[in-house]
């Protein structure tokens, strides 16, 4: 089997010129692939370019990824102001003080709060850094994916101990079911022979009657079918692709077949062992929704 984790954590650091940019990748179970990208105001024309890295080596999960790095290399920033603005502001204040007779000066502080004066500014940086960004995303993968591998493995041991429980579970219930009919038919006859008098009853009616009961109660068709999507499971299991929607079907399809053989059987043993079985196959789909 080759399942890998969705849950994982990966960084990565470059150094130019004695400035550091570190990137720090985490990613977490999700339905599909959604790939968020933070970076400083001068890296985001890189931002599509981190997200196809991203996209080539995972194929699902919910992934952050957060790029930082000091102002020498994200571009100049200053603060400008609208002179106008200020003087009218000025201006304005000396009106309402002389206007309602208030004392004080305008102070430096007045100003420096009247935030519509104000605004900071960043011009990229025009130098090429891809270089050192890729060389970032691609250490933080490593990371990431390894995790990610580890992590995933662990989650297929549980998941091979439950499908190959599941296995014996399957050989039980057919052991359970055979000779099932003639059990039913030889229990229903005993259980008319004492509740009616035979002379009264059709012969033939019962024995319709009989054999639709064991149609009703037949299982081999579930059996089969679960049989089957067992092999589906294990032969999917082994590729290389995301599998791990599609595992989550199978187990939906395997409890089905499961809750009808419940449903179908009068076998208290059945019932029992079918109910161990929704539980092996809920461990299962507990396990897969953190597989990719």
């Amino acid at each position: 089997m080759t399942m890998k984790s969705m849950t994982g954590y990966g960084q990565g650091s470059s150094t130019i010129d004695s400035a550091e940019i570190r990137v720090e990748i985490r990613s977490v179970n999700y339905r599909f692939l959604d790939v968020s990208v933070r970076t400083p105001p001068g890296f985001m024309k890189y931002e599509q370019r981190i997200r196809d890295l991203v996209s080539e080596r995972v194929r699902r999960g919910k992934i952050d990824v957060f790029v930082s790095a000091p102002a020498s290399l994200t571009g100049t920033t200053r603060v400008s102001v609208d002179e106008g603005l200020v003087e009218d502001f000025v201006r304005t204040l000396r009106h309402l003080a002389k206007k309602h007779g208030l004392s004080g000066d305008i102070r430096v502080e007045a100003l420096a709060n009247f935030r519509p004066a104000f605004s900071v500014e960043t011009t990229p940086d025009t130098a090429e850094l891809w270089e050192p960004i890729k060389d970032c995303i691609i250490q933080s993968l490593d990371q990431l994916v390894e995790m990610r591998n580890k992590e995933g493995s662990s989650l297929e041991a549980k998941i091979i101990e439950q499908i190959t429980a599941l296995h014996e579970d399957l050989k039980e219930l057919e052991s359970s079911f055979t000779g099932g009919e003639q059990r039913i038919r030889d229990r229903v006859l005993d259980f008319v022979h004492k509740q009616c008098d035979m002379a009264e009853i059709d012969s033939d009616r019962l024995e319709q009657e009989v054999a639709l009961l064991l149609v009703k109660s037949d299982v081999s068709e579930e059996m089969a079918r679960l049989a089957s999507h067992l092999e589906q499971f294990e032969t999917l299991s082994k590729s290389e692709s995301a599998m791990g929607k599609q595992l989550l079907f199978i187990c939906q399809e395997m409890l089905r077949e499961v809750n009808t053989i419940a449903a179908k059987s009068q076998s208290k043993e059945v019932v029992a062992l079918t109910i161990k079985m929704k539980s092996r196959i809920e461990i299962i789909r507990e396990q897969l929704n953190n597989i990719e």
